[in-house]
């Protein structure tokens, strides 16, 4: 019997842990939490990256689509009888009637396309100009616009000098007022910084590319010319 007994506490010394030991373990796995979370962090944030990219690629698809049918690039709003039509239903049309490549899934606020602009995506509208000025975007609006202001033909395709170089659609602020634009004059229509600091942004040729705002935003003339249409950064509109 005691031969048993001795067994049977040799064996709970063996099997057991010690209060150290415990601590020492939760340690461990506090230090493999702290280096793993980053990086499943950043593996979302690019997948998510890359999602919103594929919405852009759809976006600009059915842009070039238009284009092939217009000769011209979407209005930017259109008023008309029936209500307000926004370049991204244009876009719509002509890309595959998915209403989901208009929201980004970086965005923290689960919003819904309205069919009156995106929450997700903005059109360059004015270039680097002010607010309704769209001489140097690809512009367009057609119906009641702000007092001062005209009615303005779009961009024809021909008018944009170097395609690959010619912002078209990026990722907006999300706590911007869903007016349908990206812009470098107003901060408050800045391309986004959802993605790891940066944005997705797609050019009129129809590629896509990805850089940090600071980049999209720079105040130089290489950064302001990929927003006019005629590829020059007009300083008098700075």
């Amino acid at each position: 019997m005691r031969h048993r007994r001795i067994k049977c506490e040799a064996r709970r010394k063996v099997c057991g842990f010690t209060l150290i030991e415990l601590l020492v373990v939760i340690a461990v796995i506090g230090i493999l939490a702290s280096i793993l979370l980053p990086v499943l962090s950043r593996a979302k944030s690019a997948a998510h990256s890359t999602a919103c990219k594929s919405n852009l690629r759809q976006q600009s698809i059915g842009l070039r689509m238009y284009l092939e049918d217009h000769e011209q690039y979407p209005f930017w709003q259109t008023w008309t009888a029936a209500g307000r039509l926004a370049w991204d239903t244009s876009v719509l049309e002509k890309s595959g009637g998915q209403a989901g490549i208009f929201l980004c899934p970086a965005t923290k606020k689960r919003l819904l396309w309205t069919g009156a602009f995106s929450p997700s995506y903005g059109y360059n509208l004015c270039g680097t100009a002010g607010l309704y000025d769209v001489a140097l975007g690809l512009g367009g609006a057609i119906g009641p616009l702000p007092e001062g202001t005209t009615t303005y033909r779009p961009t024809r395709e021909a008018e944009i000098l170097v395609p690959s170089e010619m912002i078209a659609i990026g990722d907006y602020l999300e706590d911007q007022f869903q007016q349908g634009e990206i812009a470098f004059h107003n901060k408050y229509n800045y391309i986004a910084d959802r993605h790891n600091g940066g944005g997705n942004v797609a050019f009129c040729d129809g590629h896509v590319e990805y850089d940090k705002q600071s980049n999209w935003m720079k105040e130089s003339d290489a950064a302001r010319r990929r927003w006019n249409r005629d590829n020059e950064p007009h300083p008098e509109t700075w």
